[in-house]
């Protein structure tokens, strides 16, 4: 499951990702100006650490680059993501072209996306992850994405009480 939301969409519709989204939206600058990854303190964001990982875009070709991938995070999905490249890694071909499609319409409509699913970890379906990815600038000016993890009981996704800009689903 792939959605985006509007970035103005209300808070309380994000179920367990509100205080998250929260903590993001006070970060905002003057007119909406998207945060940057030097706005938030280590110490502010203990409670997610773990949670947590740290995407960047890069054009021509698109692909997507895990600066950080946290802790729980890893263990969720069966390794360390940091410093990989999703598209241009062979490990990721089955579901890059659904994953590139998400992150461009968040790149394109600098949208607050939600994605979940199955984790299969050593080829067995195991468990399901949620997560909610912001938008926000680097020390470059360069879109990024700032997201965080949630595990969901086995073939469940969060459902939150919004619209989507966009949804889709795929099956493997």
């Amino acid at each position: 499951m792939y959605r985006g939301y509007d970035l103005a969409t209300e808070l309380s519709a994000f179920g367990e990702f509100a205080p998250f989204v929260e903590h993001w939206r006070g970060k905002l600058g003057d007119g909406g100006r998207l945060p940057s990854w030097t706005d938030f303190r280590s110490e502010e964001m203990m409670h997610w650490w773990g949670r947590l990982s740290l995407l960047r875009y890069q054009d021509d070709p698109f692909d997507i680059h895990c600066d950080l991938f946290g802790t729980k995070a890893s263990e969720w999905f069966g390794e360390d993501m940091t410093n990989v490249w999703l598209g241009s890694n062979d490990r990721y071909r089955l579901w890059w072209p659904q994953e590139r499609e998400y992150y461009v319409r968040l790149k394109d409509g600098a949208l607050i996306g939600m994605s979940g699913g199955g984790v299969a970890i050593r080829g067995r379906y195991s468990h399901s992850i949620c997560s909610v990815e912001l938008p926000i600038r680097n020390s470059q000016g360069t879109l990024s994405l700032f997201s965080y993890y949630t595990e969901t009981p086995k073939g469940e996704v969060l459902e939150i009480d919004a619209e989507p800009a966009f949804e889709f689903s795929v099956r493997y």
